[in-house]
């Protein structure tokens, strides 16, 4: 047997600190599928409780997915704050809503750090981050480029640090009612400002498969979601593991006649109906291309409802709710969902059947 490198044993040590990993959730996984409304991070508390009060007696809105970053909730090592996912989950439970949190390791914008600073103590080759180019071809007001961060994960410490942050978020948040899932952020690694070789690229996805599994260990009775889109590499190794543990597939983007999506990621999610949560989102962009970076059209609601629907087998489907622009769309998603002969319901017309994956059942009240 080949000698291990310190970084491959100390990769196999982190994967080995996590506790086993459950088959079976005790009393349940709580399951609410239907429609839900994301709300991207810079709208604040002031969105949230708009929403809230615009979507208080629509049936079919079912609650809200939140962006949180690791950063915000780890400020230093060992010291967690999760007091505005609490926060949040009071506002969303008061309104008899329920809460799906997408746990952020990567950065749409410039100075905004997704991660906590002291990885940088804990990378061995270079820093614990990386500079991303975004180009926003449908940007309000026209094209724009601008600037992200997104984690080192190939780097061992990284996961490790990651990991624990998992099981204390899960000791403090697991057992909330209104808690209804958690989520990574897509997969995609974006334009990075430095060289990242193959080696680095597979061991990252390795490791967010750790953390996944780890995240599922953490979460026993929330649905638990990896969003998935890019490259196709990382679609063996995320996803192929999601029916043995019970991990959700979940997608920032609903695009109609999109080649690379449709051959590639859009192709598990029937396979995997009826096996693990499935949980498609309806992003900016879905709203005016059928592709990415695809020219500007009016995508109509209808199409991308029966697409998540009928195509994509879901049982959570996400609608951003736009913030700048697009200033018709967010009352059409509330008339839609008011209106809609299949999306007024309180399910959305989505699938509903428990996961069989989730060998301990579902709890729906």
């Amino acid at each position: 047997m080949p000698a291990l490198t310190r970084r491959q044993l100390l990769t196999a040590a982190a994967a080995a600190c996590a506790p086993g990993l459950p088959h079976a959730e005790s009393g349940g996984m709580k399951w609410h599928p239907g429609q839900y409304i994301h709300i991207p991070s810079r709208g604040g508390v002031a969105a949230i409780e708009d929403t809230l009060a615009q979507i208080r007696n629509i049936e079919a809105a079912r609650g809200l997915q939140l962006r949180y970053t690791w950063a915000e909730l780890e400020p230093s090592e060992g010291r967690y704050d999760f007091s505005r996912i609490r926060q949040d989950l009071e506002r969303v439970g008061g309104a008899k809503k329920r809460l799906h949190v997408l746990l952020m390791l990567k950065s749409f914008g410039g100075g905004a750090r997704p991660v906590p600073e002291y990885l940088e103590q804990k990378a061995e080759r270079g820093r614990a981050t990386f500079n991303i180019g975004i180009q926003e071809k449908q940007a309000p007001g026209g094209p724009r480029n601008r600037a992200g961060q997104n984690i080192a994960l190939w780097e061992p410490r990284v996961l490790e640090s990651l990991e624990n942050f998992l099981l204390a978020m899960g000791r403090e948040l697991d057992a909330h009612p209104a808690l209804e899932g958690v989520a990574f952020n897509e997969t995609s690694l974006g334009k990075a400002d430095r060289d990242i070789g193959a080696e680095d690229k597979t061991q990252f996805f390795r490791n967010l498969a750790s953390a996944d599994r780890t995240l599922r260990k953490a979460f026993p009775s929330t649905v638990t979601l990896q969003f998935v889109n890019f490259p196709k590499e990382a679609i063996p190794i995320l996803v192929g593991q999601m029916a043995e543990y019970g991990i959700g597939l979940g997608g920032p983007d609903i695009f109609l006649d999109d080649r690379s999506l449709r051959n590639n990621v859009y192709t598990q999610y029937p396979r995997l109906a009826g096996v693990v949560p499935l949980a498609p989102s309806v992003q900016y962009e879905n709203y005016v291309a059928l592709r990415h970076q695809g020219e500007r059209t009016s995508v109509p609601l209808e199409d991308l409802y029966n697409f998540a629907r009928n195509e994509l087998r879901a049982n959570y489907l996400f609608w951003t709710r736009p913030q700048q622009g697009l200033k018709n769309v967010w009352p059409e998603v509330l008339n839609f969902l008011k209106t809609h002969p299949q999306a007024s319901t309180l399910t959305g017309g989505l699938a509903t059947a428990c996961p069989s994956a989730f060998r301990g059942g579902c709890r729906m009240g």
